[in-house]
């Protein structure tokens, strides 16, 4: 098989796998547009926060592989790193919860838990 054919071959694949929205730019358009309108408006933003995510794991991803199998430091320098990789996976997803020991210890001591409603119970003596 010379390069031409298998070219095509591979053409002919990924187009037989690969829906019509991502192979013609008019039928593209229209979902963007029909989308945009189902998010009021949002679909630019939530596209970029999207993209945002993905490359912002990548990037921890890699980070931490250095960390585990390059000596990479792990410092004040890469905790900071991790540190804002949550900020932003915290913000851009309202899905990490966070607690503060110096205002829970005193009410719930030392042996509490944070629930999925963010409310505090007593570990082992309560659940929700």
């Amino acid at each position: 098989m010379d390069v031409k054919e298998y070219f095509a071959d591979y053409t002919s694949f990924v187009d037989s796998v690969t829906a019509e929205v991502s192979k013609n730019d008019n039928v593209y358009l229209t979902r963007f547009h029909k989308l945009s309108e189902q998010l009021g408006g949002n679909y630019s933003r939530l596209d970029n926060a999207i993209a945002g995510l993905a490359g912002e794991s990548g990037e921890v991803a890699d980070l931490w592989k250095k960390v585990k199998y390059h000596s990479l430091a792990y410092d004040e320098e890469t905790r900071n790193n991790f540190k804002k990789y949550a900020a932003y996976i915290s913000i851009t997803t309202s899905s990490i919860q966070y607690e503060n020991d110096d205002v829970m210890k005193p009410v719930w001591g030392d042996d509490y838990s944070i629930c999925c409603c963010v409310s505090a119970t007593q570990t082992g003596k309560e659940m929700q």
